[in-house]
């Protein structure tokens, strides 16, 4: 029976043989496995051989072999093991994964490190939403009606939120999601055109084939449609999940907790972007001149300037910093409470975890703070004394999203500035947040889907009060108004090769 080898990177396997090595089989035997591989690197290190990346995999693969802990082949394929490199690559559709699908993807990644049933409800979200395009005309379409919703100011987290909700209510009345063809969200965020220009289309059926006759019109402010048995109002997961995240999980989810993955299953599957907003991505992402990154040691005058590595190393913490408009919703921490929270988990875990931050916030303060800032804490159990500070270049204004709009002209670039740090942020191990913020949210979602990081520390620097604040708006968020809505899908703006 033959046995998988241990890849050092994605494709690559091990060329040397074990025989060729001078390590038998028969050796590895007789001396147990563990003590044969012990007695190869003695060897190695007394005849003065530094044992090469491959002969350790090699030796390290045989070992696990006659360890019983290598499965054997299936079909005669060798299961590709990805590093987290090739994880972030296909995350930015970039290299040989250019092209990939957003389920490939997310398909790819390791279950164990996912939201409870991801894997399950993203393949059903996306098989539902896109069924043979043949047959569309014989669907029945909820209409996402965005008319009666101006002027709700409320930011993008908010808005994607705001859409799981009749995501729900088309699920459970057995309909295809769609935006109403005269009222599509957009114009809040893009310029004059649907959001459908920076992210896949919730579905690729046809306008054309959504008729009065098929199609009921719901949306944020309308109770869900009362078809097929389904009575309006908000429940917290589509029914289709619900037997599922039973069958994976030996407890019963609180009423709240339901709610928090659903908007991140939602959430998800909503802000999958595009081809061409993914190559903006890559783009920004490789721009040096985009990014500054630097650390102060302590008793330094000035900060110094240090590289940002693609991607951002292994251990560094994400800190996003909710400033703004916030403070009507709930308390806003300043950048030292984020930083101790994090100083906090890097002492209890130092291999894990180290002083490495990405930063973002509206608040242009905040990096000016973080310029002043060394270490708070001059304990050494940690892993490193001074923090690493990686941030990006954008335009930032300490107010509400929809000010920033206003100000920054180019709306889509805007929007896509915004995309382009929570990109940065799924580079990131460790997250210390608001998740009184909507964003903080989005961030915490997409890290358990688009990314298998859910077992890795988020701490959250807010109350208790804020956490609660936030499902107890809900009811009044589901029945507000939002934004202005946009006739037609076309998508006309230009986005920057910059």
């Amino acid at each position: 029976m033959e046995y998988e080898k241990v890849p050092t990177t994605p494709g690559e396997h091990p060329s040397p043989s074990p025989r060729s090595l001078g390590f038998t089989r028969r050796a590895a035997l007789s001396l147990g496995g563990a003590v044969g591989f012990v007695v190869f690197l003695a060897g190695l290190h007394h005849t003065g051989v530094t044992p090469t990346k491959e002969q350790l995999v090699d030796k390290t693969g045989e070992l696990l072999k006659y360890a019983g802990l290598h499965r054997p082949k299936k079909g005669g394929e060798v299961k590709e093991v990805y590093n987290r490199k090739a994880k972030l690559e296909s995350l930015y559709g970039m290299g040989k994964y250019e092209g990939r699908t957003w389920l490939d993807h997310i398909m790819s990644l390791d279950e164990d490190g996912l939201a409870p049933a991801t894997k399950y409800t993203q393949k059903f979200l996306h098989e539902w939403q896109n069924p043979p395009i043949e047959t569309c005309k014989d669907k029945l379409f909820y209409l996402m009606d965005m008319r009666d919703t101006q002027d709700w100011g409320h930011g993008l987290g908010s808005a994607i939120h705001v859409i799981s909700y009749s995501l729900r209510n088309a699920l459970d009345s057995g309909r295809i999601f769609a935006w109403h063809p005269e009222a599509a969200l957009g114009r809040a965020f893009v310029e004059e055109t649907s959001l459908d220009c920076l992210y896949v289309p919730a579905t690729h059926c046809p306008q054309s084939v959504m008729t009065p006759e098929n199609s009921v019109i719901g949306g944020a402010g309308k109770p869900a449609p009362n078809v097929a048995g389904i009575e309006g109002g908000y429940e917290q997961v589509p029914r289709v999940f619900q037997k599922e995240l039973k069958r994976v999980l030996p407890f019963t989810y609180t009423t709240s907790a339901l709610k928090y993955w659903w908007r991140s299953q939602a959430s998800a599957y909503t802000m999958r972007m595009n081809e061409a907003s993914l190559a903006h991505m890559v783009r920004t992402r490789m721009d040096a001149a985009q990014h500054e990154a630097f650390t102060r040691p302590k008793g330094s005058a000035a900060p110094t300037s240090i590289d940002l590595p693609w991607p951002l190393p292994a251990g560094t913490i994400s800190m996003h910093i909710r400033h703004g408009n916030k403070a009507q919703e709930m308390s806003l921490h300043p950048l030292t409470d984020y930083v101790k929270a994090a100083e906090r988990l890097i002492s209890t875990n130092p291999n894990g975890y180290h002083k490495m931050a990405f930063l973002s916030s509206e608040d242009p303060a905040v990096f000016d703070e973080a310029k002043d800032i060394s270490r708070i804490s001059d304990s050494e159990t940690t892993s490193n004394m001074d923090w690493l500070w990686y941030t990006s270049h954008i335009e930032r204004l300490n107010s509400g999203p929809f000010e920033q709009l206003e100000k920054f002209g180019n709306r889509s670039e805007t929007t896509l500035s915004w995309m382009s740090e929570t990109m940065l942020a799924m580079e990131c191990d460790g997250f210390v947040g608001t998740r009184g913020s909507n964003w903080n949210q989005i961030l915490d979602a997409l890290r358990c889907v688009w990314m298998d990081s859910c077992k890795h520390a988020y701490l959250d620097v807010g109350t208790d009060g804020d956490w609660d604040y936030m499902f107890v708006l809900l009811s009044v968020a589901e029945g507000g108004s939002n934004f202005v809505g946009l006739i037609g899908f076309e998508c006309t703006a230009e986005i920057s090769a910059g």
